[in-house]
């Protein structure tokens, strides 16, 4: 089976995993099984960006370069919806809530947060960041990368690519909250987040590498390693922080403390 083998996201029950056949396709499978369960045809004009599993697994969104999100059901493999949230912009990024009730996605170039409700795509409300990064007038917030819930649902973190920042949104409000995150790289174009499974860590990589660990309660950085090789994050349901390195899947578990 050949594969691009990009992108790849585990379902939170642990029986599915995604992959990037090409850009015009993606599969899953069962994690035990060789080949894939199904494969996914993203339709006329819609290439793979970013994908998300819901919470209880039921679900496979997925973001498109077209400005197209798209839901399938993971019992059936139907298209549940498919709606166009940015136009003629691209959706980097997409992600559940913890509840699984609404999917936030982003577009790079643009500042907006579309929250849409999970059952029928509709928009429920638009979230919009401020260009400005504080204590660093020099630079500007572009758009959005990644968007992600906080495990309690009440706080969304935003990545920008650009410059590498990353800001903290109240999701009721759409209050800005705290210092963003900065990594001191520019044009990296690729910030991925992680909450730790408690929410009282923020975790940022950027496409040079280098891993960023923020304790939020007191904004302390916790690890600043410019040389972690990392171009993907995530942590494990212990709080282990898993980095993943362009060479290797899990290159080390690596605790902050």
């Amino acid at each position: 089976m050949k594969t691009m083998g990009i992108r790849l996201r585990l379902s939170v029950v642990g029986v599915s995993l995604l992959l990037v056949l090409s850009s015009f396709s993606i599969g899953c499978l069962a994690v035990a099984a060789p080949e894939p369960v199904v494969e996914l045809m993203l339709g006329p004009g819609s290439i793979f960006n970013h994908a998300a599993f819901s919470p209880d697994g039921g679900h496979l969104a997925v973001g498109c370069l077209n400005g197209m999100v798209k839901l399938w059901s993971t019992e059936t493999w139907e298209l549940v919806w498919e709606v166009e949230v940015f136009s003629p912009s691209e959706v980097s990024g997409v992600a559940f809530s913890p509840d699984g009730s609404t999917i936030a996605a982003s577009s790079p170039m643009k500042r907006d947060v579309a929250v849409l409700r999970a059952t029928t795509g509709s928009e429920s409300r638009r979230i919009t960041l401020t260009a400005e990064i504080p204590g660093h007038p020099e630079e500007e917030f572009i758009g959005v990368v990644f968007p992600l819930f906080s495990p309690d649902g009440e706080t969304l973190a935003c990545s920008e690519g650009k410059f590498g920042s990353v800001k903290l949104v109240d999701v009721s409000t759409g209050r800005e909250l705290g210092v963003p995150i900065l990594h001191d790289v520019s044009g990296s174009g690729y910030v991925p987040i992680a909450f730790s499974p408690d929410g009282s860590q923020l975790a940022s990589a950027d496409w040079d590498g280098a891993l960023v660990v923020v304790d939020l309660s007191t904004a302390e950085e916790l690890v600043r390693e410019a040389r972690a090789k990392a171009c993907d994050i995530a942590f494990a349901p212990d709080g282990t922080l898993r980095v993943a390195s362009r060479r290797n899947v899990l290159e080390r578990p690596f605790v902050a403390s």
